[in-house]
């Protein structure tokens, strides 16, 4: 599912690291998908009021792709009523989706780091450390996101270190492929990844700061 690298021979240059950072998270995609769609096949939809004790009910928060996919598969339903109880399959298939998803993240030495770094060059420390203060701002959604930031800032990075690059670059299709899958981080992104059934109805932090702001 791909992971942070670490290797002890020097990447030669940027095309490598490309091919390095790219191999993982495509077969992970592809293959975490495949498993979901299998394991939605295998789901039922149930109404939330008849989930016992709701309270101690554990809900795998929902990326745009498997919101999507619930919602064609099971011919559209009101989430607030209705919940898809998931096979193992399914809830396997998400979990590969969210380490993935993690794993795209562009900072460092995750591969989504090793892609973007090998696509923009140098450029990019120009900018990278305000996409990793927009990152941050995920927290006001859900604050499992801030011990994220925490734990890029003092061990994953937030730099990708230098690596020079091929006399020929990297090539367009690379680029193309590289920005696909980066891409497909938005797709399969989870914003909330585990709620306990008590937390359903308590506010983000975004939540709460707008309900402020319309009381004044």
């Amino acid at each position: 599912m791909g992971a942070v690298i670490q290797i002890r021979e020097r990447i030669p240059n940027k095309r490598a690291l490309f091919d390095i950072g790219i191999g993982g998270p495509i077969a992970s995609l592809i293959l975490s998908m495949i498993l979901w769609i299998i394991g939605i096949s295998l789901s039922e939809l149930v109404p939330l009021n008849q989930q016992s004790n709701l309270e101690s009910v554990t809900f795998f928060g929902e990326s745009a792709f498997t919101y999507l996919s619930n919602q064609f598969y099971f011919g559209g339903f009101d989430s607030s009523q209705m919940d898809v109880n998931i096979h193992p399959f399914a809830r396997a298939a998400w979990v590969g989706l969210l380490i993935t998803a993690i794993n795209l993240l562009p900072f460092g030495q995750l591969d989504g780091g090793h892609i973007i770094y090998s696509i923009f060059g140098e450029s990019y420390r120009k900018w990278i450390y305000w996409l990793y203060i927009a990152f941050l701002f995920l927290a006001l959604v859900n604050f499992t996101w801030l011990i994220w930031g925490f734990i890029i800032f003092y061990f994953i990075k937030i730099e990708h270190p230098y690596i020079p690059d091929h006399k020929d670059g990297i090539g367009n299709i690379r680029k193309f492929l590289g920005l696909g899958i980066l891409l497909s981080l938005l797709i399969i992104f989870v914003p909330k990844p585990i709620m306990i059934g008590s937390q359903l109805n308590q506010p983000s932090l975004l939540e709460y700061i707008w309900n402020q702001i319309q009381f004044f």
